[in-house]
C-alpha cells in the first residue's frame, strides 16, 4: 500500500503545472459592432384595453361548457344514427339535452362577450417621452 501511495506521489511530482495565461489570446474589438445600425422605433401612443376581470373568467367558463358539449353533441348524434333501431332510444334522449346544452352555452358565451365588450375601457398612454439617453451602449 505504501508503494503505491509514494508511486502516485512521484507521478503527481512529475506533472508540469500550466498556467491557463499563457493560452489567452488578446481581446480584440467586435469587427461586426461597428457594421450594424439598430433603428427602434416607438410609436406615440399605446394604447391598453382594460377588462372586467370576473366578466373575463366567466366568458371563459362559457366558452369551455361550449367546446366541451359541442364535442359530446357530436359524439352522442353519431352514436345515435349508428346504433340499430332498438338501441336509439337513449341517444336520442342524450343527444337532445347535450345539444340543449351546447345551445344554452354558446348563448351564454355570446352574452358575457357583449358584457365584456361593454364594460371595457381603453387608456391611451405617450410613449414618446426619453427619460435617459445613453450613447455608450
Amino acid at each position: 500500500m505504501a508503494k503505491n501511495g509514494s508511486r502516485a506521489k512521484q507521478l503527481l511530482d512529475k506533472i508540469e503545472h500550466i498556467e491557463g495565461d499563457r493560452f489567452k489570446a488578446p481581446p480584440i474589438e467586435n469587427p461586426v459592432s461597428k457594421a450594424l445600425n439598430v433603428t427602434v422605433s416607438v410609436p406615440e401612443s399605446i394604447e391598453i384595453k382594460m377588462v372586467d376581470a370576473s366578466v373575463l373568467s366567466d366568458y371563459e367558463v362559457w366558452g369551455l361548457v361550449a367546446s366541451i358539449s359541442a364535442s359530446g353533441f357530436v359524439g352522442f348524434l353519431v352514436a345515435y344514427f349508428q346504433a340499430s333501431q332498438s338501441n336509439q332510444a337513449p341517444y336520442y334522449y342524450m343527444t337532445i339535452t347535450i345539444g340543449v346544452l351546447f345551445i344554452i352555452s354558446v348563448i351564454m358565451t355570446a352574452v358575457k362577450r357583449h358584457k365584456l365588450r361593454k364594460r371595457s375601457k381603453c387608456i391611451k398612454l405617450r410613449a414618446t417621452e426619453i427619460l435617459e439617453e445613453n450613447d455608450n451602449v
